[in-house]
């Protein structure tokens, strides 16, 4: 299956500003023309999740595409594992609230296995997974959160100085090889109207955060809410409403505007 994957932009990892990237526009006018294409984001998951979700799909909702979205997970901005897995899922399922269509997850197993991993929902998206060996190698390591499943597709090379015998103009490619999967995800993709947004409101009392952060979600979507105590704190309980829930993360499905209490309370770690 040929198809094209065109980076849509990415967030300044100072200002915290998403851009779109120089080529954008003219790649999305010219590349869906000549084969099936998508869309990829390059993720910081020390910026926010949803902001940078929904300048994404601000981008790619005008435009051609027939392959899933993409979340490129190449950084861990100085977070935990558990904050990063946090910032991926917040990310990708904001993408699939408001575009109707689940994305690809592109990483490296070496990455996803010492920076993000373990998680209990990863293997729910499909995996495009970057593992540059020699072209002799005919199986993919995976990172262990997807074991025994089968990616869409393999980036087995970077191809330094020989695009022009693949028929691209740039000199440096990558090199990738598809699945049967891959090819069920392809079609042209509608999406949906905007969604009925209602508002998540944290109050964090004592010291510490919360990941995903507040602000407006999709009607219904569900979310694990993550606290994680600052030095010296310890995390203590939810409150929403009048009742206190101990578990951490927290499950939670946003059926209305719901505002969330963190506490935590000094103590050892």
């Amino acid at each position: 299956v040929s198809a094209a994957f065109i980076r849509a932009g990415s967030i300044d990892n100072v200002t915290g500003i998403p851009y779109e990237d120089t080529q954008f526009r003219r790649n999305a006018e010219l590349a869906p023309h000549l084969m099936p294409v998508g869309y990829y984001w390059y993720f910081r998951p020390n910026w926010n999740a949803l902001t940078q979700a929904e300048y994404f799909c601000d981008l790619i909702r005008g435009a051609n595409w027939k392959a899933p979205p993409v979340i490129d997970i190449e950084e861990n901005g100085g977070l935990t594992n558990t904050q990063v897995a946090g910032a991926v899922w917040s990310f990708a399922s904001h993408i699939e609230d408001i575009l109707g269509v689940r994305p690809i997850i592109y990483t490296s197993p070496g990455f996803w296995n010492s920076y993000v991993g373990p998680t209990s929902w990863a293997r729910e998206y499909p995996l495009w997974v970057a593992n540059w060996v020699n072209l002799g190698v005919l199986v993919p390591l995976i990172p262990n959160d997807w074991r025994g499943v089968q990616p869409v597709a393999w980036q087995f090379r970077v191809f330094k100085g020989g695009g022009s015998i693949y028929g691209a103009q740039s000199a440096d490619i990558d090199l990738d090889t598809t699945y049967p999967g891959f090819e069920l995800l392809l079609g042209e993709q509608e999406p949906p109207p905007p969604p009925d947004y209602v508002h998540l409101d944290i109050v964090i009392e004592g010291q510490g955060s919360v990941q995903p952060a507040a602000g407006d979600y999709a009607r219904g979507s569900e979310m694990a809410l993550t606290a994680t105590p600052a030095p010296g704190w310890v995390f203590d309980y939810w409150l929403i409403g009048m009742d206190e829930y101990e578990e951490n993360p927290l499950d939670l499905v946003l059926d209305e505007d719901t505002a969330v209490t963190c506490v935590f309370r000094e103590g050892a770690g």
